[in-house]
């Protein structure tokens, strides 16, 4: 432990890149930064001098971190003796989109430093490889490292399967098979339980090792290039169940109830169910049923992207609660891994998925509205904090989406649930609703003429991201109202819902940008068109 020695403590960080844009470097440095000064705050004052004398007002809002400004502070307290020490793991460096000059160089301003060490992980690519230097010991190739391990779950995964047992009888070459698998899988492990996943639904009672070997040598070996090719197995009668099943997953912010997704459909058949004073369309006996049919429908519509899991065993605490409840609480449905919901982010996916769901389909009022139903069904059975966490969800939702009207129904339907608390619940429902009322007379006083002004002299990435999505909406809606945008479906106008959406789900850092750009563009239009 010499390095540790004399140090008051050792801080081990955990720091991941994936899905990078031209602000990742910038991006790593604040959170390396932000880190060390966490630990060591009486070094602000010095470290971040100009920055800590202009923020005297608790209540200012700070000006964003320039590069520059950056890597000076980040310099100066790496040249400080502190009496901590920094372990940083930093992982998935090869996703970063751009020149990896300064991301290297900030690198090696650690690495330089006696204050920290740093673990990285990457693609062998040769910018990489380069920053190592002469020293390959220090280089941990993953694939050697895990290649035992794959070669025994493919092998242990295809044997299990009685096709191709079957197959392998008939073929001894199949037996080679998990050796294929495990060279063209480059270690992520990820990839091989996709692809052998992919191998064995696909593997019919005729194939012959030649047509299986050919499904291989067609799977691309990068996994986002994997990923790109998924929606594309699913059924076209169910696309665009599966882009609006995405889109509220992806929206969704945690792991959404297994039941949500038999509602989903619920909703679709009847908009107005959760508006109906008395919902209660799911009897005790109907759930398993419900819950096997779900698991269906989430195979069907998003094939590898979402999965179901149980959160503990039967027989747990619990088990006196209502099914519904029960339901809700154990079976949760959640991405099979974080990378594929910020594959799913990726401005370019989610546009697809807008596209795919049907006009006019926002992921947080039917969010909002199953929700809805779901605490209904919870109320005739008396489950205040259930009822009370749903009604937190809705909340939460309903202030990702601009439809007004929808707006002021799910609040006055929720208000009408409340009343039917009991004291103490009621007033805190009672509380809370007010706010978000006046909340949303608020932000709707904001939308307006002089707003739009604002919107062609601001952009998008310096103003908060509801505000530009609420004024974009909203300008677009009363446009539409008053005739002066074409109801006539075009590129265009689907690529500006498509993009104002997909805003709202904060996409990336840098998308109100480019968004504002669009927007500006289009009230240019609009004003030419007025003359």
């Amino acid at each position: 432990m010499g390095w540790a020695e004399g140090a008051g403590g050792r801080q081990a960080l955990f720091l991941e890149c994936w899905n990078g844009d031209a602000e990742v470097s910038q991006g790593l440095l604040q959170s390396l930064l932000f880190r060390i000064l966490s630990t060591c705050p009486e070094n602000i004052p010095s470290v971040c001098a100009a920055r800590w004398a202009q923020h005297t007002d608790e209540d200012q809002e700070a000006a964003g971190w320039t590069r520059r400004e950056l890597s000076e502070a980040f310099t100066a307290v790496l040249q400080r003796s502190l009496d901590t020490r920094f372990l940083f793991f930093i992982d998935g460096l090869d996703e970063y989109v751009g020149g990896f000059d300064d991301l290297l160089a900030d690198l090696r301003a650690l690495t330089d430093s006696p204050l920290a060490k740093i673990c990285v992980s990457s693609r062998p690519w040769n910018p990489f490889k380069e920053a190592s230097g002469s020293r390959p010991e220090l280089m941990l190739v993953l694939q050697d490292l895990t290649s035992t391990d794959i070669y025994r779950y493919v092998q242990a995964s295809l044997q299990s399967n009685p096709r191709f047992v079957a197959l392998a009888a008939r073929e001894p070459r199949a037996h080679n098979l998990p050796k294929e698998i495990r060279d063209k899988a480059q270690g992520v492990f990820l990839w091989v339980y996709l692809v052998v996943r992919s191998l064995l639904r696909e593997l019919g009672e005729r194939d012959n090792f030649a047509m299986l070997e050919k499904r291989l040598r067609d799977t691309p070996a990068d996994l986002k290039e994997l990923f790109v090719r998924i929606p594309g197995a699913v059924e076209p009668v169910y696309r665009e169940w599966s882009a609006r099943a995405l889109l509220i997953a992806t929206g969704s912010g945690e792991a959404l109830p297994l039941v949500f997704y038999w509602f989903l459909q619920e909703d679709a058949a009847s908009p107005e169910l959760a508006f109906k004073r008395d919902t209660n369309v799911l009897p005790d006996s109907e759930v398993p049923a419900v819950e096997d049919e779900s698991m269906l429908r989430i195979n069907s519509w998003t094939r590898d992207f979402l999965e179901c899991t149980t959160l503990g065993v039967q027989g747990q605490a619990g088990d006196t609660d209502p099914p519904i409840l029960r339901s809700m609480n154990v079976r949760k449905v959640d991405f099979l891994h974080r990378t594929v919901r910020d594959f799913l982010l990726e401005p370019e996916r989610t546009e697809i998925l807008f596209e795919r769901a049907g006009v006019g389909f926002d992921p947080f009022v039917v969010t909002c509205r199953v929700f809805l139903i779901l605490a209904k069904d919870l109320r005739h059975h008396d489950e205040v904090s259930a009822v009370a966490r749903l009604r937190d969800l809705i909340l939460i939702h309903l202030e990702r989406t601009t439809t007004i009207n929808t707006r002021k129904r799910i609040l006055a339907e929720l208000s009408v649930l409340g009343r039917t608390l009991p004291g103490a619940n009621r007033e805190r429902w009672s509380r809370l609703l007010n706010e978000m009322d006046e909340q949303g007379a608020a932000r709707s006083r904001k939308l307006d003429d002089a707003g739009m002004s604002r919107m062609l002299t601001r952009t998008g990435e310096e103003m908060d991201g509801d505000e530009f999505f609420e004024m974009s909406q909203r300008f677009y809606q009363g446009r539409l109202a008053q005739g002066t945008l074409s109801r006539r479906a075009n590129p265009q106008r689907a690529q500006f819902r498509t993009d104002d959406s997909a805003l709202a789900m904060g996409v990336t850092p840098t998308y109100a940008k480019s968004m504002s750009a669009r927007f500006r563009a289009l009230l240019r239009l609009d004003r030419e068109k007025k003359g």
